[in-house]
């Protein structure tokens, strides 16, 4: 074997130690949990869900500059499932599950928190008004 097949260049070792050195700083994503009241994308209605875990599981571009998500998205709740309802497609597209329950979504139904963060967004759906007029969203 020559010596030109079994070396290689200082610039291939240097750019080979700068690869290994950014896959290994590249630290683990962060398990989330999606809690909301419900998730539609219409001409209607937008739900803030739909914007805000939107950029969780796709990223966005802010002035066009692509910024890839730094989280995953591992469980949801959603308190309502309107006609125009995505979040089951959602998650069976991106291969996580719906939890019944919120305690579920955080636990992943085992018995011990097992996300990092939970990410709720208490905006629209079917909800009581009190006497003063106010959207009585579940914001506790």
């Amino acid at each position: 074997m020559s010596n030109e097949q079994s070396s290689i260049s200082r610039r291939g070792f240097i750019a080979l130690g700068a690869a290994a050195t950014m896959a290994q700083a590249q630290p683990a994503k962060k398990k989330v949990a999606a809690i909301f009241t419900m998730y539609t994308d219409g001409p209607r209605l937008k739900s803030h869900a739909a914007v805000i875990i939107g950029r969780l599981l796709n990223g966005y571009s802010p002035n066009g500059v692509k910024i890839a998500p730094r989280t995953q998205l591992v469980s949801m709740y959603t308190d309502q499932f309107p006609e125009n309802a995505l979040s089951r497609g959602l998650a069976k597209g991106h291969g996580f599950p719906i939890y019944p329950t919120i305690k579920d979504a955080m636990t992943l139904g085992g018995d011990d928190l097992a996300v990092d963060a939970v990410c709720f967004v208490g905006e629209h759906g079917d909800y009581p008004w009190n006497q003063r007029g106010q959207h009585l969203y579940p914001r506790y």
